[in-house]
């Protein structure tokens, strides 16, 4: 929303991913009107791209019932379901990396020179759209090493670097502190919340993960195409980089799924020439790996209370476009309420987190000014701004509270006090 108004991405607006997605989002707005319906129809519109692209890659290598039930199984994972409802950099890099796949493939497939520079172009906007597409890279550049295909290496990590060369238009001192500078001070998720989270995603997609996994372990058995031992990789490489970086959130996860989808197809394949020797050892082994850990956190589950919060920010958000117009700035702990209410934020605080906070990217003195130079009609405390004291005293000072809306079965920092100006 802030990009449409002419608001310069990373110089002005602070955004700690690339920003492939923030185009995406700009160019709808501008097409269909701001609002958070629009963002989620772009989020829907990226979901279907991205089942499409593993229909036509499992069908490259499985057939056409193998690209039917890897969609299928997609198209029903909880995970991917709720990851396809936001606008989000994960869901855009799920719809473009089975694409940059696919035409990968068909250059082994036609040894078409045209498909390795539409691969690599692709891979240049997964880049574009979250570093994780470093895994699917690093795959394929392995691949290649493999076949002792070193000027084929180079071509392709040449086509990825060229759509990424459009980060020189930006400030590059403001992408370096906000894209790669910015991550390094997130917290690091505990051995303990790190557990919980990966149950909760074998939990919640169990039947995917199960078929992925045994078409990756018959297709490590067999050793019979190398193409399909290019996705196992692929999902290796994934699921270990994804669980081993500094913070994991479970909607990270969800990379893990598109690989694991493709496997179903190698399955599928060996269904007739399965033995019952082998199906008996693949589901002991099913049963033995991940059993210790769903009866340790077996009790980790998603917040029933959810929908209370949901149902309070949509009140507050309503309270916010009474007391105000699409011209005003407000200020909110819960960033999701002016993206509902379609108010603007202060460019510099799109993202007012704690950890922009523990790393001084942000401080009470850059909100007191925001609130001056934006004029700041209504500022919303709640959450993460409870942690800037100074400012809490100048909103005080400066503000009245007109009332708080409380969110049933949370804490109090959940409790959304709306102050309006004086």
């Amino acid at each position: 929303m802030m990009v449409t108004r002419g608001y310069k991405l990373y110089n002005q607006i602070f955004y700690g991913h690339p920003p492939l997605m923030i185009w995406v989002l700009s160019c709808a707005f501008k097409v269909f009107g701001v609002s958070a319906s629009i963002g989620g129809l772009v989020g829907v519109v990226l979901s279907l791209i991205g089942i499409s692209g593993i229909f036509f890659t499992a069908k490259q290598l499985g057939g056409f019932s193998a690209g039917v039930i890897s969609v299928i199984l997609l198209s029903f994972s909880p995970l991917y379901l709720q990851v396809s409802r936001s606008a989000s950099n994960e869901i855009l890099l799920c719809a473009l990396t089975p694409w940059a796949l696919y035409s990968f493939l068909l250059y082994l497939r036609n040894r078409g020179f045209q498909w390795l520079i539409l691969s690599g172009l692709l891979s240049g906007f997964c880049f574009l759209s979250k570093f994780y597409a470093v895994f699917l890279t690093l795959s394929i550049c392995l691949y290649f090493v493999y076949r002792r295909s070193f000027r084929e290496v180079a071509y392709y990590l040449t086509l990825t670097g060229v759509p990424m060369l459009i980060l020189l238009t930006f400030d590059l001192t403001a992408v370096w502190k906000d894209v790669f500078l910015f991550p390094l001070y997130r917290p690091v998720t505990s051995l303990n919340l790190r557990l919980e989270r990966i149950t909760d995603f074998l939990r919640g997609d169990l039947g995917l993960i199960s078929l992925g996994i045994g078409g990756a372990f018959f297709q490590l058995k067999n050793r019979k195409n190398e193409k399909t031992g290019l996705i196992v990789l692929w999902l290796f490489l994934t699921f270990v980089g994804l669980i081993a970086q500094t913070t994991l959130y479970k909607h990270h996860l969800v990379h893990t799924l598109l690989p694991l989808a493709i496997c179903t197809s190698f399955l599928i394949k060996e269904v007739r020439v399965i033995q019952p020797k082998e199906v008996m050892v693949f589901s002991l082994m099913l049963l033995i790996i991940p059993l210790p850990i769903l009866v340790a956190y077996g009790s980790a589950a998603v917040t029933p209370e959810f929908p209370d919060l949901v149902k309070a920010r949509f009140e507050v958000a309503q309270l916010v476009q009474n007391m105000t117009t699409v011209n005003d700035f407000i200020i909110s702990g819960d960033l999701m309420i002016p993206l509902i209410a379609n108010r603007m934020v202060p460019p510099n605080l799109i993202d007012i987190s704690d950890t922009r906070h523990e790393a001084k990217f942000i401080l009470s003195r850059d909100l007191i000014e925001a609130c001056i130079k934006y004029d700041v009609k209504i500022v919303i405390v709640s959450s993460r701004l409870l942690s800037f004291g100074k400012f809490i005293e100048f909103v005080r000072k400066h503000y009245v509270n007109i009332g708080t809306i409380r969110v049933s079965a949370y804490p109090q920092a959940y409790a959304y006090a709306i102050y309006i100006k004086r």
